[in-house]
């Protein structure tokens, strides 16, 4: 058995409004980015450096939050093989953890390549691709955010029971 995950406290008021308002200058700034491309470039080019810029606040602040934090940047880990199987809360803890940080190592990627094409001249290719990849996982990000929200709301329904179930493994019995 591997230890148990730390307890986070209620986020504070000023935790949320600080998530709130970086999900907005990052998606903001991606959004400007992505539909504005080749069209007007000025405006590309500067919502990439807003992105940028959202990305290292955000790791900075990451770094100085306390572990456990809402603000702290995700831990990375998977449960060891033989232990007992997931409850919804860590199953939804390691979830998100891992697509954050795969949302803010693409999206990083995207705008360094985005900068050094701009900069440097490379071919912009690997850009392009990477900008391309970050919409699909900012969905399943919201499809995941989603799911967990309707079956939080059901906490000891069938929706929980099968989530759980599924991401066990284990048989569902036919009394669900």
């Amino acid at each position: 058995m591997s230890a148990p995950l730390p307890t986070r406290s209620k986020p504070s008021k000023a935790a949320l409004s600080f998530l709130l308002g970086w999900h907005g200058l990052l998606s903001g700034g991606f959004l400007i980015a992505y539909i504005t491309g080749e069209g007007s470039y000025a405006m590309h080019v500067f919502s990439g450096v807003m992105v940028l810029m959202a990305l290292g606040i955000r790791v900075l602040v990451g770094l100085a939050a306390p572990k456990g934090s809402l603000l702290a940047l995700p831990t990375l880990s998977l449960p060891p093989a033989d232990q007992e199987p997931l409850g919804m809360k860590q199953l939804q803890k390691l979830l998100n953890n891992w697509m954050a940080a795969g949302l803010l190592v693409l999206i990083t990627l995207a705008a360094l390549s985005g900068w050094f094409v701009h900069d440097i001249g490379i071919d912009d290719d690997l850009h392009e691709g990477l900008a391309e990849a970050t919409p699909a996982l900012i969905f399943l990000h919201i499809a995941f955010a989603v799911t967990f929200h309707l079956i939080r709301t059901f906490p000891g329904g069938t929706a929980s029971q099968i989530a759980m179930a599924v991401a066990n493994k284990v048989k569902i019995s036919k009394d669900i």
